[in-house]
């Protein structure tokens, strides 16, 4: 479960024009019609290394409820199996 994300490196950003555009200030990594897409696909990048940081706190393992949690919204943003 130490894979590296491969997406591309943020901070990513919102800006309107005639959608949503996200960047990453060279780059578009995505587009979205409405105003909250775009901030939750935005802040993506900080959300995953956010859980990240979580998963390696002393005694994570122990919480079978938000571990299981965590490690779902990793696996789901890295494309990967939970269980494994």
């Amino acid at each position: 479960m130490n894979k590296q994300a491969q997406h591309t490196p943020g901070p990513w950003r919102a800006w309107r024009g005639s959608k949503w555009a996200i960047t990453n200030g060279t780059d578009e990594v995505g587009t979205a019609i409405h105003e909250p897409d775009a901030r939750l696909i935005a802040a993506a990048p900080e959300l995953l290394a956010a859980l990240g940081a979580v998963r390696a706190l002393p005694g994570f393992e122990q919480d079978e409820h938000y571990g299981k949690l965590v490690l779902a919204a990793i696996a789901a943003a890295e494309g990967t199996d939970a269980d494994n």
